[in-house]
């Protein structure tokens, strides 16, 4: 079936497409590890147990006001305090009510970026992409995501001290993605395949291979799992140069709230 396409000023599609897909991209590793997770109509969690904010979240999949949030964060919060880990975050795609006096912290506004389907530039030659299938490789992702976002709080040094994959979630819509330097893994993308489009995640450069032109290369990798698809993701600020240049525009602004577990 050939996808039906929103102008790139239909916000609410675009909102609806890329909360749904990021709230199935949080799930999916946890869910492939029988770790816990919940779907409400409103949000979807996830909760990997990790030291670090990002991976455990919770997506809201419609706009939040100001009634039904001291419920929201209750109901969030009693999830993740059910399990050890680090600290949640809540994504949204639509602006929020201050939830500061729910005990949450404004970690700031990301803009999502949507990309239609169209032809991608090759990647540089001396830097090989391919795709994970098998642990090892998946171990290089993570090598190159952990080192290169970086993911401070879970490596000591050279050495991996947590993993952000599982081979569990290989072979479905998540698809993983390494470019090498000869036989170091410089960067790294991931995409979640959806019915509509394809979700850009965890891309991500070690420090002295920046600037060449790989981030863009494993991201174009990554969208090249779906050429029919429109792409879209949430940038940060160091991506969102690399990501104009492959095509993709701002659409809206995600906000981000997180909160320790209690």
């Amino acid at each position: 079936m050939i996808p039906v396409i929103p102008d790139l000023s239909d916000l609410d599609a675009w909102r609806d497409r890329s909360t749904r897909n990021l709230a199935a991209f949080w799930e999916y590793i946890p869910r492939a590890m029988d770790l816990p997770c919940a779907r409400w109509e409103d949000s979807w969690a996830a909760d990997p147990g990790l030291p670090v904010a990002i991976p455990n979240s919770a997506t809201l999949l419609r706009p939040l006001t100001e009634d039904p949030a001291p419920e929201l964060v209750a109901r969030l919060d009693a999830f993740y305090a059910s399990h050890p880990g680090g600290p949640w975050m809540l994504w949204s795609a639509w602006p929020t009510p201050d939830l500061s006096s729910y005990g949450m912290i404004l970690a700031g506004q990301i803009p999502l970026m949507v990309r239609l389907p169209g032809a991608l530039p090759p990647a540089p030659q001396e830097l090989r992409i391919v795709e994970a299938t098998d642990a090892m490789t998946l171990l290089a992702f993570d090598r190159a995501m952990i080192h290169g976002f970086p993911v401070n709080e879970l490596h000591a040094g050279d050495q991996l001290t947590g993993r952000l994959s599982d081979p569990r979630a290989l072979g479905g819509p998540l698809r993983f993605f390494v470019g090498y330097l000869g036989d170091e893994p410089v960067t790294c993308a991931a995409s979640l395949i959806g019915e509509q489009e394809v979700g850009v995640y965890m891309v991500a450069t070690l420090p002295q291979a920046r600037g060449k032109g790989y981030g863009g290369a494993v991201t174009a990798a990554a969208i090249a799992s779906a050429p029919h698809l429109p792409a879209a993701l949430q940038a940060s600020d160091d991506g969102q140069p690399v990501y104009a240049r492959l095509g993709f525009q701002t659409v809206a602004p995600f906000t981000l709230w997180y909160k320790p577990r209690a």
